[in-house]
């Protein structure tokens, strides 16, 4: 899919905030002839923009992450497993993302933040990378936010690749400031703790 044709279906992202909570009918339009079975397995969240203030503080210091997607025996869930690393620390979560009418189209409950989600693939190759946005409208609240999120079958992408992914971002409000590229600090497991080096003492 062209560059062109992304930035029509990332458009209605400013609109998206001030939507009502998940509506049940689509609201972007996702990846042409949607493939789950291929969509599955193992992601890495290569690249993020959002104007989340949290995430524009620490931004700087995302590492990449990994996002497992495995199909489950009811046909109307998957079950997601993400791992990353955390102020230093690994963590892993899992959920259930539901399927709607929309292929390509998710929708879950992210409890951390008491937040519907609204996702959406709205273009992946299924081999290389995937473009994902997601609208989150906090339950009891008017706080609504959305993200794009570019994922990769690798930790690292060609520059091709992020470059439209920085473009399209930038096309549609958001600034430079915005984006993060995260860094491939490598796969961890639940429970690590990065452990600053300790400073070598020169011998008199």
């Amino acid at each position: 899919m062209q560059a062109a044709a992304l930035v029509v279906f990332l458009g209605a992202l400013l609109g998206l905030l001030h939507a009502t909570p998940l509506p049940s009918e689509s609201v972007l339009p996702t990846q042409e002839n949607f493939d789950l079975d291929r969509f599955m397995g193992k992601w890495y969240s290569v690249a993020k923009a959002s104007t989340c203030p949290l995430w524009l503080k620490h931004k700087e210091d995302s590492a990449v992450g990994t996002l497992e997607l495995d199909k489950q025996t009811s046909a109307n869930t998957i079950s997601v497993t993400k791992t990353k690393s955390r102020h230093g620390v690994c963590k892993q979560s899992s959920h259930e993302y539901q399927l709607t009418q929309t292929p390509g189209r998710f929708q879950y409950y992210f409890s951390k933040w008491d937040a519907d989600v609204d996702m959406y693939v709205v273009d992946t190759d299924y081999d290389e990378y995937a473009l994902v946005v997601k609208h989150k409208h906090k339950r009891n609240s008017d706080k609504k936010g959305s993200n794009v999120t570019l994922y990769g079958r690798t930790p690292v992408l060609p520059d091709a690749v992020i470059e439209t992914f920085r473009r399209v971002v930038t096309e549609q409000g958001m600034t430079e400031d915005h984006i993060g590229i995260k860094k491939n600090k490598g796969e961890c497991s639940p429970g690590d703790v990065d452990t600053p080096a300790t400073p070598v003492t020169p011998v008199a």
